[in-house]
């Protein structure tokens, strides 16, 4: 009986989270409609965005809080200019439910459709694209990694504790079997000269080492970049490490920038103060990359389809030393 409740709260729980979810995307699309001229020149309101029931059903009080909303947002709208645009934004806003990562292998097989010359154009920013090994973006070879616990020593203690402060202490097996959680990974990567041919490129770009046991596997696909000047495709690689991660703690908490946190964020002080927000943004490009973690962890995160000694070998064969 104990385990029946359980369940039915954890139901409810994922219910109303997906409510939640759906109400937050429907009002980012009402902002975001505030926002964008109408072909005539006005400014549309929320009635361009009340496309079920549920917006038509708002009473007077409702309605009321409705039009203050829109009047405020009409008062900085020229202030901002944050919002996604795309047909994949519109896409991610409009689901109401969570289907793991960004797209199922469904969506994956009609975008490897696009392409130049396939008739749907180039793939939006962010869409997932099938993976070819000499388009994914990394660091340039020759690269030389920062080992992770060089300049923290808080970070230090907690890789020299990796059992007692890292790990779960569940058993890898029976996470390894969850069958809540499937990892998505790229068909191409099945393919072992695909897979060597991207490990050395990871190789020359200081992103591998030898380790002598293996606990996981990754899971990697690819989104689009970017297009190069000469037409060529950048990709970016994606990690789906949700299995990986149950095997560890939960990180302690640190403060970083979330889309949580420009909710907490004051808009209206251009209307009703003096002061005007203002924001800095910098780029290291491949930072994470370019960060070497300690040995002790890599068994948790090595590549699939090859062995050690098939990679040995290949970058042996072709002179790359190793």
């Amino acid at each position: 009986m104990g385990l029946q409740d359980s369940s039915s709260r954890a139901h409810a729980r994922t219910k109303k989270i997906g409510r939640l979810r759906m109400m937050t995307n429907r009002c980012v699309l009402a902002l975001r409609a505030l926002l964008i001229p109408g072909l005539d020149g006005a400014t549309p309101d929320l009635r361009r965005v009340r496309s079920d029931e549920e917006w038509s059903r708002a009473n007077a009080l409702d309605q009321e809080a409705y039009a203050g909303l829109e009047k405020r947002m009409i008062a900085f709208s020229e202030l901002v200019d944050i919002w996604p645009d795309g047909a994949c934004a519109y896409r991610r806003l409009g689901k109401t439910q969570a289907t793991g990562y960004p797209h199922g292998p469904e969506e994956m097989k009609s975008s490897s459709k696009k392409g130049p010359g396939a008739g749907d154009g180039v793939p939006a920013k962010g869409e997932v694209v099938p993976l070819k090994w000499d388009e994914v973006g990394l660091p340039p070879p020759g690269t030389v990694s920062t080992p992770l616990v060089q300049h923290s020593r808080k970070g230090r203690g907690y890789f020299e504790r990796l059992r007692e402060d890292m790990l779960s202490g569940t058993d890898p097996t029976e996470i390894l079997r969850d069958p809540d959680i499937k990892p998505y990974s790229d068909p191409a990567l099945k393919d072992k000269r695909t897979m060597l041919l991207l490990a050395t490129r990871m190789w020359v770009a200081g992103m591998l080492g030898w380790c002598t046991r293996c606990t996981c596997q990754i899971s990697l696909f690819t989104v689009m970049k970017r297009v190069n000047p000469d037409g060529t495709w950048t990709t970016r690689p994606v990690w789906d490490l949700r299995l990986v991660n149950r095997l560890f703690q939960r990180a302690p908490w640190v403060s970083m920038a979330s889309p949580a946190s420009l909710g907490e964020l004051d808009m209206s002080e251009p209307v009703v103060g003096n002061r005007v927000p203002a924001s800095v943004q910098a780029d290291v490009p491949d930072f994470f990359y370019c960060l070497e973690t300690p040995e002790s962890v890599w068994e948790f995160f090595c590549l699939p389809t090859i062995g050690a000694m098939e990679l040995y070998r290949h970058l042996r064969d072709h002179g790359i030393e190793c």
